[in-house]
Formats: structure tokens, C-alpha cells, sequence
């Protein structure tokens, strides 16, 4: 398993934050989870790009996932 801080595809270590955007948000919705509930089942994605090979790399709010479906795993 690759460094939290080192590119999986090259190595590297430099990286740009960002984002992924499309005419809305882009967001994670686990599967099974109910559409029409008070709370939102959206998780929300964070994203980074190796300035070296140009890897994107997408992260999920694994807080968020772990109340959507119930999970105990840390």
C-alpha cells in the first residue's frame, strides 16, 4: 500500500488540493442507503493531483459513510 503522502502511480510527493466539479456537486452515495430521509446520503469528495504524473486522486468522508450505513470499522 502506497504512502498517504506519496503518489500511487509515480512516487512523488508534491500535490495540488482541489476539487472535482460537474454543473453540480459530485458526491459518493453508498448503496442501500434510503433517498428520501432527514438526513442528506450524500458523501462528500475531496480531491488532489500529483503535479508530477497528473494521478488524480478522489477521497470520501469516511465519518460520513461510517453514520450512512451504520458501520463500526475504524
Amino acid at each position: 500500500m502506497a504512502s498517504e503522502n506519496k503518489c500511487s502511480r509515480c512516487g512523488e510527493t508534491e500535490f495540488e488540493e482541489g476539487a472535482v466539479q460537474s454543473a453540480g456537486n459530485i458526491s459518493f452515495r453508498p448503496k442501500g442507503t434510503k433517498f428520501l430521509t432527514m438526513s442528506p446520503g450524500n458523501v462528500s469528495i475531496s480531491a488532489r493531483i500529483c503535479m508530477n504524473c497528473g494521478l488524480i486522486e478522489l477521497n470520501g468522508d469516511i465519518e460520513v459513510i461510517k453514520s450512512l450505513t451504520g458501520s463500526k470499522k475504524s
